[in-house]
Parts: structure tokens; sequence; C-alpha cells
């Protein structure tokens, strides 16, 4: 199952930013080494809406386990539907 999961981060900066999109994925490898059924689809940092968001594959436990690896705070995870690009 596919996740979106967002936060909202007044006042960050394109750096800290991809630092944290990068702990994120790492704590999905590291999870995913261990036998965990989750992948890291994408990241995205919006700018102008102070906001990043990350597309996970995997359960809600699994996605949650991989921010608190990361020690990353979140606002909301939502599944979601993905549609495929022709």
């Amino acid at each position: 199952m596919y996740f979106l999961v967002e936060r909202h981060w007044p006042g960050v900066d394109e750096i800290e930013a991809m630092e944290a999109l990068r702990r994120v994925k790492a704590g999905c490898a590291r999870l995913a080494a261990g036998g965990v059924a989750i992948r890291w689809v994408d990241g995205m940092f919006v700018p102008s809406d102070e906001t990043l968001s990350t597309r996970l594959d995997g359960t809600s436990h699994a996605v949650r386990s991989a921010y608190e690896i990361a020690g990353e705070p979140f606002d909301r995870i939502l599944p979601i539907c993905r549609v495929e690009a022709d």
C-alpha cells in the first residue's frame, strides 16, 4: 500500500529539507535490510509552501517506523492510490 507523508516546516531551507528526506530514505533502507516490507518511492520539497512530503510503499506501521528511525516528525500519513504515467 502506498502512503503520502506530509510535514509543514516553517523556516526550512533546501539544505535542511534534503537532509531530512535523506534520513527518511535511509530509515526505509535500514528497515528493508532487516526484512520489513517498505520501499522509498520519492520525496519532495515545496519551498514556497515550506512543506516536505514522501511517498512510501509499505504498511502504515513500517512508514511510522521509518520516520522514527530517521528522527523526523511529520504532520500526517495518508493512504494513497498511485496512477502510473502511460
